[in-house]
Formats: C-alpha cells, sequence, structure tokens
C-alpha cells in the first residue's frame, strides 16, 4: 500500500481553513448596442448566479477531497465581488468590488489539526504575528496562498503565488516551499531552505537555475534551483497531494490570476 492510499484510507483528515470569503455575484446578459450617452455597451440583464468566492471556494474545494474542515472566516456578505459576463462572447465587462477591512480572526490550538490551510486575501482577518507563530509551532504542513507580497511571516509553510505575485514579492521566509502557477505553461516548484544548494523535486520535468531579476531573485539565488512542471506533464504526488490541489496550490495550466476569469477576460 502506497502512503497516498494509506492517507485516502484514515477515517477523518482534519484541516483547518484560515481567510476571508467574499460573494461571487455573477450577472449574465448581452451588449447589442451603445449607450447614447457615452461609448460604452449597454447590458440587457439575462441571468444571475452567486457563488462562494475567495476563502469559501477553498473550503467547498477541500470538502469535495473528503476532507473535515473547520473554517475561520467572516461573514461573506461583508466583501461582495460582481461580475457583468456577455454571454454571446463569454467575456467579462466588469468587476465591482464592494467591502471594508475586516477584524483579525482569533486563532485556536491547532493540535488537533492534520494540516493548516491560509488563504490570504490581505483583508484583515489574519493576524500576521499570530500567523508566523502558527508556522513555526505547528507540526504538520502549512498550506499558504497570499496576495501579500511580504511572504516572510509564513516559514516552514508551501506557499503558493502566481507570476504576477512572484513579480511583486518584497520578501520571503528562509524555510519553505515555493509553488508558482504560470498559467498555461504550468508551474514550478522549488524549496527554500537556509545555506541549502539545489532543491530535490517532486516532478520529473528536471530542474533549471532561477535567473529572475529583482527581490525574487535575491532571495532565492543561491539557495534552490527550480522544478518545471510544463501543463502536459503531471507531477508526482505525495501523500498530501490532494491537499495540494484542493488548497489552490494546483499544478495545472490556468491555476494563476483571479479565478473568475482567464488575462482575457474570458470566464473560466
Amino acid at each position: 500500500m502506497t502512503e497516498l492510499e494509506n492517507t485516502q484510507q484514515r477515517e477523518h483528515f482534519k484541516v483547518l481553513l484560515i481567510g476571508e470569503s467574499c460573494k461571487d455575484i455573477y450577472h449574465y446578459g448581452v451588449c447589442d448596442r451603445l449607450c447614447a450617452e457615452a461609448p460604452v455597451p449597454v447590458f440587457d440583464y439575462r441571468a444571475e448566479e452567486i457563488r462562494p468566492g475567495m476563502a469559501a471556494n477553498v473550503r467547498e474545494n477541500l470538502l469535495v477531497y473528503g476532507l473535515d474542515v473547520d473554517f475561520i472566516t467572516n461573514d461573506p456578505d461583508q466583501l461582495i465581488k460582481r461580475r457583468f459576463v456577455d454571454t454571446k462572447s463569454n467575456q467579462l465587462l466588469l468587476r465591482e468590488d464592494l467591502g471594508h477591512q475586516l477584524d483579525a480572526a482569533e486563532i485556536p490550538d491547532c493540535k488537533k489539526y492534520d494540516a493548516v490551510v491560509i488563504s490570504d486575501y490581505c483583508k484583515g482577518i489574519l493576524d500576521l504575528e499570530s500567523i508566523s507563530v502558527l508556522c513555526e509551532k505547528f507540526g504538520g504542513p502549512v498550506f499558504v496562498d497570499s496576495k501579500n507580497p511580504d511572504l516572510k511571516h509564513f516559514n516552514n509553510a508551501i506557499i503558493k503565488i502566481n507570476n504576477d505575485e512572484e513579480n511583486k514579492m518584497k520578501s520571503l521566509p528562509d524555510n519553505c516551499e515555493l509553488v508558482v502557477t504560470m498559467g498555461k505553461l504550468g508551474a514550478k516548484w522549488a524549496a527554500l531552505k537556509t545555506g541549502a544548494g539545489a532543491a530535490g523535486g517532486l516532478g520529473t520535468a528536471g530542474t533549471v537555475a532561477l535567473g529572475a531579476a529583482g527581490v525574487a531573485g535575491a532571495a532565492l539565488a543561491g539557495r534552490a534551483a527550480w522544478n518545471i512542471w510544463h501543463s502536459k506533464m503531471k507531477p508526482q504526488v505525495d501523500a498530501l497531494g490532494r491537499l495540494r490541489v484542493a488548497a489552490e496550490i494546483d499544478l495545472t495550466p490556468g491555476a494563476d490570476g483571479d479565478k473568475g476569469s482567464d488575462e482575457s477576460g474570458q470566464i473560466s
């Protein structure tokens, strides 16, 4: 029996999920003419769809994998994203964001959990000092998906960011695993350890030395090498592989950026 099969047979794999939630509202309609007052399309409303968004969407993914999830979040009505989509072209026309900064949540004792997933949208739920202590002291894996360019608080965690977030990154912790999703190109992974050289890999695509400039390049230079997974390759998965996927640490095309649409504005 493999380690993954053994993990799947556990009766309860208990996960703590922490992060901000929103209500994703999709307004679908047709644009057949321009407004008389200004050169903008007139949106002829046809239908509406409401989905759980941000960390609430992560929770839905975790539940699909049969995990027992405790969820620390806000009332999703406090943060709302409205998207207006032309059904003829499937084009996203406009997104309206409603909400404000939230109060920080209290972090419980995490001893009873097998893993912690942090979905950080920088809206206030996470107290970074408390999260830093959690990452340092928690004995199991901590999975982080953060919009914060300052990642030094997530020491010992498995951190997922996208290409754009990598370019804006200001700092990294001394020890972590870093996954960068690259849209249609796939993803890259590196294990960062203080004083470490080239990283090993979960996949089989081979490593290439990091050549990126700026803060990210300086932080990684001499400490790790990238493992590259192209979109057509399937990386090997360890015992917590289902958590990597469910926590949006996704090694497939289209995993970067806002989950509502791709870079062209097409709704996925």
